[in-house]
């Protein structure tokens, strides 16, 4: 229905051309079919541990660039000189006011300091589900550890407050979620005390081993990160980002003639300059706002933003009920991992701003994954015929055969 709704929103009337709502509808559902990739691609256990290990190390070179950027060689990998509309991205500084000191934020391969952050929070979420599967299997996780450490210092240096919080959300989320898919398992509880010991050993090594080599790098982002998120600070931004400011755009969409009915797929939608600049379009009829809820109305009105509230929230709901089936089994860390970070992604985080589930990377990795979360019930071992069946197979139904119903 969504769809559909976004499909004829392309031919709104407001919209000042097609060429708007062919993006818009590229952006928001182009990668909606790598689900049904992501539920083939993961055939066995074999399939998905190769499938970890690959986007792990991808993650691990990714933030390892932007931790060189990070340090202050900025041109690394990164072009010294980028086209005028990619500067702002590409060579985005902090500034801590209490320093009177200014920040590189590096982008690393992305050209986008802000794209960066987004990877870096998606396989933060990805590595700890992996290090909690690798530990439930009692197999080396070595990688995944190093992995986390390495992810951790580079949200560090990202620059990006939001990055920096999800981070700290997610470690406690995920390992809350844990408590409470062990709860009656207590030789399972064991091995998650080992899984949260070693995480918070490996964060910390990372972060104190930058903290011996650059004191004084880390202090600067120390200063900038507390003036940011403190309430005390002078420069606390932390209660106004997340409370009043949101909703305040909000309301600033409705504030549009018309804006029940909406202004057109991709009207407020990301890279909407790039049709104004190079297919010569006229600019859109409205501007987008610092809400992702507000950009939906302004395209889709009333009814394209509530079926993309019951769209995210189905979603949400047919992840738990897969993560549910899989309590107490080695796949539940995995499982948790990508419901978490799906409900994230398709509510706080649209709330806060559309460009999120709108960046490409994001976008894609986020079907991908629910993809797999779905295929996991089926990595269970299966009983043999007549064999009592283990508490752990006995949790997951059976899968329905050839003639069967439920």
């Amino acid at each position: 229905a969504l769809f559909f709704v976004a499909l004829a929103q392309i031919f709104n009337p407001r919209s000042t051309s097609i060429f708007y709502g062919l993006m818009g509808m590229e952006i928001d559902f182009y990668y909606v079919p790598l689900l049904f990739i992501g539920y083939a691609l993961i055939r066995d256990r074999g399939d998905l541990d190769r499938f970890l290990s690959f986007n792990l190390k991808l993650a691990m070179g990714v933030a390892l660039v932007g931790i060189i950027q990070g340090l202050g060689w900025k041109t690394f990998l990164n072009p010294t000189n980028l086209a005028p509309q990619f500067v702002a991205l590409g060579h985005l500084v902090r500034f801590a006011p209490g320093l009177q000191h200014v920040l590189s934020a590096p982008p690393s391969v992305f050209v986008s300091q802000g794209r960066y952050a987004n990877y870096l929070l998606l396989m933060l979420t990805l590595a700890v589900g992996v290090v909690a599967y690798k530990i439930f299997l009692n197999r080396p996780a070595r990688l995944a550890y190093l992995v986390l450490g390495v992810l951790a210092l580079a949200i560090f240096l990202s620059g990006s407050k939001g990055a920096l919080i999800y981070g700290l959300l997610t470690l406690g989320g995920i390992g809350i979620g844990l408590l409470w898919g062990t709860r009656n398992q207590p030789w399972i509880s064991a091995r998650l005390g080992k899984i949260l010991r070693r995480s918070v050993v490996a964060l910390a090594a990372s972060l104190l081993l930058f903290v011996y080599l650059y004191p004084n790098l880390a202090g600067a982002w120390w200063t900038y990160y507390y003036e940011m998120l403190w309430p005390d600070s002078a420069s606390y931004q932390l209660g106004i980002r997340t409370g009043s400011y949101p909703l305040d755009q909000f309301e600033e969409a409705t504030q549009y003639a018309g804006w029940q009915w909406g202004y057109g797929t991709g009207t407020a939608s990301l890279g909407d300059q790039y049709v104004t600049h190079l297919l010569n379009a006229p600019p859109p009829p409205v501007g987008a706002v610092e809400n992702g809820f507000g950009d939906l109305l302004i395209e889709w009105g009333i009814v394209g933003l509530a079926l993309w509230v019951l769209m995210a929230v189905s979603v949400c709901i047919a992840a738990w009920r897969v993560t549910k089936r899989l309590a107490s089994t080695p796949l539940y860390p995995l499982a948790l991992a990508i419901t978490w970070f799906a409900f994230w992604v398709l509510l706080p985080f649209t709330w806060a701003g559309v460009q999120t589930y709108q960046n490409y990377v994001v976008n894609a990795y986020l079907w991908l994954l629910v993809g797999v979360l779905f295929r996991l019930p089926a990595l269970l071992p299966q009983p043999e015929p007549g064999a009592v069946a283990s508490p752990i197979a006995a949790r997951v139904p059976e899968p329905i055969g050839a003639g069967q119903t439920r």
